[in-house]
């Protein structure tokens, strides 16, 4: 897959964004290293901030379960503790009443792009759900099993 062309990549797969495609490698990576230290500092839980109304193929139900699934595997439970918040206009407001000042520290990706839709499209989704099942979950397993063995500080590459 790694030098495929979008036309062989759909044609395998189905129809997918490059963003989407980015988005999945990158979401997927970032849960390997997750739980690769997870499994060195015996961390039995590790909490995302993916959020349904974002729209991204990859935070729908379909492929979060999915992911669960591999933390499963490791015995490492994978909560999603904003999934359903649509707008954080509300808990950003009870924040400052409580004397919190809501501020992000987290990097915001440049590649990646929700749809442009109110809806996910569904086909792209269903690719998603392809691409990770039948090529990117069993190089996910793979890394995690050569991986585990490094001790933290190490370099992974």
């Amino acid at each position: 897959m790694y030098n495929m062309h979008i036309s062989e990549i759909k044609e395998k797969y189905g129809n997918i964004s490059i963003s989407e495609l980015n988005c999945l490698a990158c979401r997927l990576s970032m849960y390997i290293a997750s739980i690769i230290i997870c499994q060195k500092l015996n961390i039995k839980y590790v909490a995302d901030g993916a959020r349904n109304s974002q729209l991204f193929a990859i935070e729908q139900a379909e492929m979060l379960t999915l992911f669960k699934e591999l933390f499963n595997k490791y015995n490492i439970e994978l909560l999603f503790p904003v999934k359903d918040v649509t707008d954080d206009f509300d808990e950003k407001n009870q924040l400052i009443l409580r004397g919190i000042i809501p501020k992000m520290n987290e990097s915001q990706c440049l590649l990646g792009m929700p749809l442009q839709s109110s809806t996910v499209d569904k086909e792209s989704l269903k690719t998603c759900i392809n691409i990770y099942e039948m090529t990117f979950k069993k190089i996910a397993e793979e890394m995690i099993e050569n991986f585990s063995n490094i001790e933290i500080g190490e370099k992974f590459i």
